[in-house]
């Protein structure tokens, strides 16, 4: 029934007020009584997510000419090819290792060899991406008017020693960061202060054991600082090699606002610290 809504304001607004629903069990406030998840779900569906900037910053490959531009090329991993049709997925023959993800969507990634085709199961999953679109499926507008493109970047470390870091920014200033460890196994998800002092708050996943403070963390603060300039709201991804620091996306609207926390309480807690108050 949801899918059956039109593709407009109201259909949107509509469809994402029952989906906060499901995820919260209550319908989103506004004003001085809502919650960071509120704020999500109210920017999804403000006139702000239909600017150029938040639609160019959300695809995969064009975000990279935004932060190289900003904070330098040095962020950003090489680019090996675009792939813009199935006729040209068929003939892909990876010549180094190498990662395929859509430019378009969240959660589809296929890790590569040099000179090994790409298998029967890894190739449907990726050709079925031309044809998706994000926004008919959240209708997160920003996503609307993609393209349906793979991007193929190198690969510039060990995929299971790479670990994400994501700050969240209001106003271009960082306000806490969030870490997910084991995301292929048992995922679990840390909050931490920009002093790095972790948080007792469960978001979407259990805790897992403190670690220590990353030896970028001032730089990945400075760019994020750069990067969030231009949005109220922003959430700027990071992931971090043995030497590097890498931009891997910006994120205009986290878990699209149905984002769980352990209590209100916690809740309250990071929405506090957020919007400064």
């Amino acid at each position: 029934m949801l899918r059956s809504l039109p593709r407009n304001r109201w259909g949107d607004y509509i469809f994402s007020a029952f989906h906060f629903y499901v995820a919260h069990k209550r319908w989103p406030r506004k004003g001085a009584n809502g919650l960071i998840n509120d704020y999500f779900f109210h920017l999804k569906n403000s006139d702000e997510f239909g600017l150029a900037i938040r639609q160019f910053t959300s695809d995969k490959h064009l975000v990279k000419i935004f932060v190289a531009g900003i904070a330098g090329d040095q962020y950003v991993p090489r680019t090996l090819a675009i792939i813009t049709n199935l006729k040209e997925l068929e003939a892909f023959v990876p010549t180094e290792a190498c990662v395929i993800k859509p430019t378009h969507l969240s959660g589809v990634v296929v890790f590569c060899e040099p000179g090994v085709p790409l298998s029967s199961e890894d190739s449907d999953a990726l050709a079925k991406c031309f044809d998706r679109n994000f926004y008919t499926e959240s209708r997160a507008r920003n996503y609307r008017d993609l393209k349906g493109h793979l991007i193929v970047e190198e690969i510039v470390d060990d995929p299971t020693s790479i670990r994400d870091y994501k700050v969240f920014c209001w106003k271009g200033e960082p306000r806490f960061i969030q870490v997910d460890t084991d995301r292929h196994q048992s995922h679990k998800r840390n909050l931490y202060d920009c002093q790095w002092n972790q948080l007792p708050v469960r978001y979407n996943f259990e805790l897992a054991p403190a670690e220590e403070k990353p030896q970028q963390l001032e730089e990945m603060l400075k760019v994020a600082r750069l990067l969030s300039q231009h949005c109220t709201s922003l959430r700027v991804d990071f992931y971090i090699t043995s030497d590097r620091l890498y931009v891997g996306e910006l994120t205009h609207c986290p878990e699209q606002g149905h984002g769980r926390f352990g209590s209100r309480e916690e809740e309250q807690l990071v929405s506090n610290m957020y919007f400064g108050s």
